[in-house]
C-alpha cells in the first residue's frame, strides 16, 4: 500500500504544515486555471470586438488586446513562484532543529505527494529512498541556498497586476463600443 495514503499519526504542527501543504497546492492549481480562463476570456473579447466593429483603432481593443498579453505573461511567473512548496523553503529558514526535523519527517510520511512531483518536474531520478531525505539533501536538490525570492516578487507582482487591471477595466468601460 502506498505510504502517503496510509494513516500515520502525525503530530499538531506537522498536520498545520501539511495543511498548508494541501492549501498551496490548491493555490496553485486555482491561480492557474484563473490565468488560463482570464486569458482565453480576453483572447475572446478581443476577437468579438474585432468582428463587432471591424477596425483596430477601437480604444477598447487596444485596452483589452494589452491586458490579454500581460496576463498571459503574468501565468509565466507562477511557474517559479510555485516549484519548490513552502514546506521544502522554509528548511533555510533559522527555525529549530525541532521545527526542522518534523519538517523532514512529513516529507518522509508524504514523500509521494510532496517530494516526489518536484523531483520529477526538475528531471531527478524517483528512486529516493527514505535514508536518502535530509536537510543537506533537499537543500542541494533544490538549490534553494542561492534561490531568487520568488515569493515575495510574486506578491509584490500581484499588486501591480491588481492596480494594471483596475486601470485597464475603467479606461475600457469608459470607452464606446
Amino acid at each position: 500500500m502506498n505510504p502517503s495514503l496510509q494513516t500515520v499519526p502525525l503530530n499538531s504542527y506537522q498536520s498545520k504544515l501539511f495543511l498548508a501543504f494541501q492549501s498551496e497546492q490548491k493555490m496553485r492549481m486555482w491561480l492557474t486555471r484563473l490565468s488560463w480562463i482570464s486569458s482565453l476570456g480576453a483572447g475572446f473579447g478581443f476577437l468579438i470586438l474585432l468582428f463587432s466593429n471591424g477596425y483596430l483603432g477601437d480604444p477598447s481593443m487596444a485596452i483589452l488586446m494589452y491586458w490579454g498579453l500581460f496576463t498571459n505573461l503574468s501565468s509565466t511567473l507562477l511557474i517559479p513562484y510555485f516549484s519548490v512548496p513552502n514546506l521544502i523553503l522554509e528548511l533555510v529558514l533559522p527555525n529549530s532543529s525541532e521545527e526542522k526535523a518534523q519538517r523532514i519527517e512529513l516529507i518522509k510520511i508524504h514523500k509521494e505527494r510532496i517530494l516526489l512531483p518536484f523531483l520529477r518536474n526538475r528531471g531527478y531520478r524517483e528512486d529516493v529512498t527514505q535514508e536518502e531525505i535530509h536537510e543537506t539533501f533537499l537543500i542541494e536538490k533544490f538549490q534553494l541556498n542561492n534561490r531568487f525570492n520568488w515569493k515575495r516578487l510574486g506578491k509584490i507582482y500581484f499588486v501591480f497586476y491588481s492596480i494594471i487591471t483596475l486601470i485597464c477595466s475603467f479606461f475600457f468601460f469608459q470607452s464606446e463600443f
